[in-house]
């Protein structure tokens, strides 16, 4: 077999997107967002529903853009939408009210300790100053840093400081929280105390969450949904396990013997149904590994008998299925095939890597960390090792 894969043509990735089911919080229609000549965001329409939406897309794609847009502090220059019922364009601070939001980039008021800093926040979403005092305690004690809310905040280390943003952002008890890079800095044990809480707060408060990151594995963990940008554009939209196999199903293939590449093309020929065969190790006469790139609805089992056929019909025996497994599809495959350009490949050769390296093992993956029993109103989150002084997590 040589090192040769072939394809035909696979749908558009800018394929349109069914509306979410329910009512959507977010509902932009025809939106354009532009600095100065600039077009920094567009869209036909961009629909989220409750739960967890990762909105994913590299730098510059527009991700800051449509979350400024979304809380009132940039103004579309055409388009229409509602956010949490309210219209775009008349009730930003209205908005912002129902909104939690915790930035990326540290933006505290400095001398303030953190039960003040918190309270200011509620105050700023307009909560009565004892209301918010109060729950400013009670935000802190659930987030493990009830002992520290006296200290300054510049004592705080990274850790601490990314849980008085989320803090800040749920003082007010806002319907809708978004969170901007929530793990940012943060060592492992961090980041995996963050993700429990982002699934605790909407599992168990009800709470639906926007989180922008570049961290893949932190959405597939904690989201349902994703919103992918490019450029501007939304080129993706929808439940993941939707989008996963919306762009076909995908097998490995591991083939021996003799005239392998013959009966891939007899395969493929026979099959119109497969849209790409692609090699991912050779290893001589012991036998090659070969992704299937499939339509979803494709008959696996006719590989089999193809196999019986294709013997039959050159009376070549000597090639033989070792074994045919469904590939689990990651997202990060899925987020890069919409982050390329769209392009519409005729039915060819493939250049592929010569000697690919064997498929991976599967990776250790954490066990999910089963959350303690909770009261009624905020469960506690146990606080940093170490007390939360300085600690891992400081960069």
């Amino acid at each position: 077999m040589n090192d040769q894969g072939f394809s035909r043509a696979s749908p558009s990735n800018h394929a349109s997107f069914p509306p979410p089911s329910g009512k959507p919080l977010i509902d932009l229609q025809n939106l354009e967002v532009r600095y100065g000549r600039l077009l920094a965001f567009q869209s036909e329409s961009v629909q989220l529903t409750e739960g967890v939406t990762g909105l994913l897309g590299p730098n510059g794609a527009g991700k800051s853009t449509l979350l400024k847009t979304i809380l009132g502090l940039l103004q579309p220059t055409q388009g229409t939408g509602t956010v949490l019922g309210l219209p775009l364009d008349e009730a930003g601070v209205a908005i912002r009210s129902k909104i939690g939001y915790m930035s990326e980039n540290d933006s505290f008021v400095p001398n303030l300790s953190s039960v003040e800093f918190v309270s200011l926040a509620g105050e700023l979403g307009g909560m009565p100053p004892r209301d918010a005092t109060r729950r400013a305690h009670e935000v802190l004690s659930y987030l493990g840093l009830d002992e520290a809310r006296y200290r300054k905040l510049e004592e705080y280390s990274t850790g601490m400081k990314q849980r008085l943003k989320l803090a800040q952002a749920l003082v007010h008890d806002p319907q809708l929280l978004i969170l901007d890079e929530p793990t940012n800095g943060l060592d492992p044990t961090g980041r995996q105390s963050m993700l429990d809480l982002i699934q605790i707060l909407h599992r168990e408060h009800g709470k639906s969450i926007l989180i922008s990151t570049h961290l893949l594995e932190d959405v597939e963990k904690v989201a349902d949904s994703i919103l992918v940008l490019r450029e501007g554009n939304v080129i993706a939209s929808g439940k993941i396990e939707e989008l996963l196999v919306r762009d076909g199903v995908r097998y490995l293939l591991e083939l021996s013997g003799g005239e392998r590449q013959a009966f891939l093309n007899f395969l493929f020929d026979r099959n119109t149904q497969l849209i790409e065969v692609e090699p991912l190790r050779k290893s001589g006469p012991a036998g090659d590994l070969i992704r299937l790139h499939a339509q979803e609805e494709w008959d696996s089992s006719t590989v089999f008998k193809d196999i019986i056929e294709y013997q039959k019909t050159t009376e070549n025996y000597s090639v033989q299925v070792r074994s045919l497994v469904r590939e689990k599809e990651k997202l990060e495959n899925l987020f890069k095939r919409f982050s390329k350009k769209n392009t519409k490949l005729p039915r060819q050769r493939a250049v592929v890597l010569p000697s690919a390296p064997q498929a991976e093992s599967s990776k250790g993956v954490s066990p999910e960390v089963p959350p303690t029993a909770l009261p009624t109103v905020l469960p506690t989150v146990p606080p940093e090792e170490g007390g939360g002084e300085g600690g891992a997590d400081e960069h």
